[in-house]
């Protein structure tokens, strides 16, 4: 699927080349007048060992119709949706045939521009359709049906003269470089090439693509050779005033590649009116820089045009029905072939994701373990040295009845601050009716001394909490702090009461909905 190779089948009425491409060389090629067991034999050695290598089908026969139509300047599925019609409608359901939009952009105007008869002069913009036929004759039948019993894919059905635009296009700068003509008013160029299968082509392109083709065989060694080739040249001239208006056959590059020996005839014509820029078919891989792609001293240019097309961009694709189910059962299994591509490539990332997090919980759940026994050879530790050190602390002290009176005063105290913990934070039920939520509460009891033990208990207890404010007045709020700070003296009378004073340097502008207070509240020893 991935290793570049392409078999171009080219047909025509002469024969059939077959080749295998490997991106700019043909690994192998083979040409047969007639399909027949002999040559299905000779076949089967070339596509036997390469079944995976897909197939283009390259159509190169006299009977071709190239079609050009002009629509108003619409959306384009409008225009699509008339020329399928178009095409439809139009009695020949027999034919190989396909349409494309061509789209022409005007551009800047100049002096003496080359304008098409059709060109919208209102607008300045256009739609044309392109239709492209071919007859579906015997031999191509027989051809196609042989492709698609291999176990190879069949891409398509093109039509050589259409995609030869490719191969024009990778010679432009070479013709336009050895062009006589200066100042040049148009795009037009007429390409005549000598192909083994079909014979001697003429292709009229612009920039945009093909215009008109015919085939225009002569046999070479006839002294009247020249003559018909120019006659030829004249009569497609005359095509191209029905679609120009104001072209000039003087300023058309006529480019001819054909073989060494025909060259040299036309170097005798006296015509200056035709512009030749010549070529065979060793000095285009040359310009190419691909001289090795064919045999020295070739005559003909079909594995050139075979080869640029194996690599290029398709101009239109042509099927039949068979070809067109198999295309779309090829886009299914494709479909379905990257989507498990997709699917295997995430469950091995899942795996290797999955692995990563088990061996890194190992690891930390490892880890945790090491600091566990070490916590606990620590805590061993430490209560074997405190048990050894309260024995002898023991050993030291006497247990005098003093010593007993003492421990049993302080579980006394320990006991009566245990009690009042829960009284104390009850008693702080009232500032519920001031708007303080409570955030913070703590009661810490007093220091014991054993040698002079006190009768009542001291203690300490912090509350801090946010006051409400909900109208978000800060007048509201200081007489709110002032209430509750007179409800908390009165509750606890008699007691050492700390609290931090409102702020006086408070933005009187701003709203304050809530304030933090913090009250302490003390009971020292006597």
């Amino acid at each position: 699927m991935f290793s570049g190779k392409n078999f171009v089948v080219t047909i025509g009425n002469n024969g059939t080349i077959v080749a295998l491409h490997s991106k700019k060389s043909i690994i192998t090629k083979v040409f047969i007048e007639e399909l027949n067991n002999e040559s299905i034999k000779e076949l089967e050695k070339i596509f036997h060992p390469n079944s995976r290598v897909p197939i283009y089908i390259l159509i190169d026969t006299v009977d071709q119709n190239y079609k050009k139509k002009i629509y108003p300047s619409i959306s384009k599925s409008d225009i699509y949706r008339i020329a399928k019609r178009d095409m439809a409608t139009d009695g020949d359901s027999q034919s190989i045939k396909n349409f494309c939009i061509l789209t022409a952009v005007k551009k800047k105007k100049e002096k003496n521009q080359l304008h098409s008869i059709k060109w919208n002069t209102e607008t300045g913009a256009k739609l044309e359709c392109l239709f492209i036929a071919a007859s579906s004759t015997d031999f191509i039948s027989k051809w196609i049906d042989y492709c698609l019993d291999l176990p190879n894919r069949i891409v398509g059905i093109f039509m050589l003269p259409a995609e030869t635009f490719s191969f024009f296009k990778q010679i432009k700068n070479s013709i336009d470089n050895r062009s006589k003509i200066k100042n040049k008013k148009n795009d037009l160029y007429i390409l005549v090439i000598q192909n083994k299968v079909c014979g001697t082509r003429q292709i009229v392109f612009n920039d945009q693509g093909i215009l008109f083709t015919r085939v225009v065989n002569y046999s070479f060694d006839k002294p009247d050779f020249i003559e018909k080739f120019e006659q030829d040249i004249y009569s497609t001239f005359e095509y191209l005033k029905r679609l120009y208006r104001d072209v000039a056959l003087n300023e058309i590059d006529i480019v001819n590649i054909l073989p060494t020996n025909v060259l040299e005839i036309l170097k005798n014509t006296s015509n200056v009116e035709l512009n030749y820029i010549n070529f065979n078919p060793n000095q285009i891989c040359r310009e190419l820089t691909n001289e090795k792609l064919i045999a020295p001293n070739s005559v003909s240019c079909d594995l050139i045009i075979s080869n640029i097309f194996a690599n290029s961009k398709k101009f239109l694709k042509f099927n039949n029905d068979k070809i067109k189910k198999l295309e779309d059962l090829f886009l299914i299994s494709s479909s379905i072939y990257y989507s498990n591509i997709v699917l295997i490539f995430f469950i091995i990332i899942t795996l290797f994701g999955n692995l990563y997090v088990h061996h890194k919980s190992e690891k930390i759940i490892e880890q945790k373990e090491d600091e566990r026994s070490s916590a606990s050879n620590e805590l061993s530790r430490i209560r074997k040295n405190f048990q050894l050190e309260t024995k002898e602390n023991i050993d030291s002290v006497s247990d005098s009845p003093d010593r007993i009176d003492d421990l049993g005063k302080m579980q006394e105290i320990f006991a009566n601050i245990s009690n009042r913990h829960a009284d104390f934070y009850l008693k702080l039920k009232f500032v519920k009716n001031y708007n303080l939520v409570l955030t913070r509460f703590n009661v810490v009891g007093g220091t014991i001394n054993s040698k002079m033990p006190i009768q009542i208990p001291t203690y300490q207890i912090t509350f801090a909490g946010n006051l409400i404010n909900e109208s978000g007045d800060i007048d509201e709020l200081f007489g709110l702090f002032d209430d509750l700070n007179s409800a908390v003296k009165k509750e606890f009378e008699g007691q050492e009461i700390k609290s931090k004073e409102m702020s006086r340097d408070m933005d009187f502008t701003q709203k304050y909905y809530e304030y933090p207070v913090n009250f302490e509240i003390a009971r020292n020893s006597p």
